[in-house]
């Protein structure tokens, strides 16, 4: 590990390491980082669980490399921020003209940024070393800064910086969702008001009305191998929508080694539903502590009316209830992670407003492409607003159809 400075300003006690492979870790360091994760009890932590984060994420098709920041007071952990290095696509788009595209590195958050037990001056220091490490990073790989899903009580939600190092972009916020677990499955559905309950309770009725008894559920739990589950999940992922996309954590290349990895470290939760014993679902998510964050679901199309996603993400919900011995005096998150749709709504008690940050270069690429992003969507959406308010946009699609 690397100890890093920050020239002028000296907080007694405090100390920041640069990590960028799991090798440099020692044993003890590995027992204090999981140990640290685990006394947050912060379900956005799940991803930066050593072997999750230092295998899977780094096995991501776009990742170049990984580095995180442990911050110590008195030797002890006490904040860590957790970062990825990828080579990411850029479009330019004017409605739905594509004006400008390109390829370029981004230093990207992963996980939740996470300090505690420090004075507002040591919170002060350690957001100055981590926002100078970050540009450091940026200008040797030539990069721009991502924090994504930023919380109001992160360090670096407001992040201080000298303007002529970096340029700072406030983004679309988000939203993460978490349902909280209850003692049993009944007990959660008790807990949804009356058309919620009616709602879950209909999907599953729907899909296994559909199906009768000619489907099952396979999980780690009952035996389900990493071998099957990717033989299975690489069967769907051709007949789900998002074949062809990049960004599946399943599909990607060497997943396989890494997940009977962190199968046998009891951290990967994998599922797969047959349906005349041919699969047609799968789902994965990751289990540390009192939480759970589900990665990922796909399912083949041609089920897609039957409601099967609604069903298996129903299914991984009441099985981790139903399986996992939870105390009530402890608060146990299931984290459907970043982005909006009706059933996280349905499912979910609760949801947190973050924002998404960017720091870059003022004299950069992707200061002129931010620049010119905020200009063409402000452009477009008074134009938009004006042919809608002159009523011409009917007499536009006329024209088009008539073409």
């Amino acid at each position: 590990m690397r100890d890093v400075s920050c020239e002028g300003l000296l907080v007694e006690d405090i100390r920041i390491t640069l990590v960028k492979d799991i090798e440099e870790l020692t044993s003890s360091d590995l027992v204090a980082w999981r140990h640290f994760l685990q006394e947050i009890n912060d379900p956005r932590a799940l991803f930066q669980i050593p072997e999750l984060y230092f295998q899977s994420v780094a096995n991501e098709e776009r990742v170049k490399s990984l580095f995180s920041c442990l911050v110590f007071k008195s030797n002890e952990l006490v904040g860590l921020y957790t970062f990825k290095i990828q080579h990411v696509p850029k479009k330019l788009k004017f409605g739905h003209f594509n004006i400008w595209s390109f390829y370029c590195n981004e230093i990207r958050s992963v996980g939740a940024g996470t300090l505690v037990d420090c004075t507002k001056p040591e919170e002060s220091f350690v957001e100055l070393k981590i926002i100078t490490l970050l540009q450091q990073q940026a200008k040797t790989h030539n990069a721009y800064v991502f924090l994504e899903a930023i919380e109001k009580n992160d360090l670096l939600y407001n992040p201080q910086f000298k303007k002529h190092d970096s340029t700072y972009y406030e983004l679309d916020g988000s939203q993460t969702f978490h349902l909280t677990f209850k003692p049993n499955f009944d007990a959660y559905l008790q807990s949804k008001n009356k058309k919620n309950r009616h709602s879950i309770k209909k999907d599953l009725r729907r899909f296994e009305k559909a199906f009768d008894n000619e489907f099952s559920i396979k999980d780690s739990y009952s035996g389900l191998s990493a071998n099957e589950f990717i033989e299975s999940s690489s069967t769907v992922l051709l007949k789900s929508w998002k074949k062809g996309l990049v960004g599946s954590i399943v599909g990607s290349e060497g997943f396989l080694q890494h997940l009977s990895v962190l199968i046998e470290l009891d951290i990967a939760r994998i599922f797969i539903l047959e349906v005349e014993n041919k699969p047609v679902a799968f789902a994965i998510g990751y289990s540390f502590g009192n939480n759970f964050f589900y990665e990922e679901i796909a399912y083949d199309e041609v089920f897609a009316k039957s409601g099967v996603g609604s069903y298996l993400t129903i299914s991984v919900v009441k099985s981790l209830h139903n399986e996992v011995e939870r105390s009530e005096d402890v608060r146990s998150v299931f984290s459907f992670g970043v982005g909006d749709n009706i059933y996280k709504r349905k499912l979910c008690d609760e949801y947190i407003d973050c924002k998404n940050l960017m720091l870059c270069s003022p004299r950069s690429k992707m200061s002129a492409f931010f620049q010119a992003k905020q200009f063409l969507d402000k452009s477009y959406k008074l134009l938009r607003n004006t042919i809608i308010s002159l009523g011409l946009h009917t007499k536009l699609r006329q024209k088009f159809k008539q073409r």
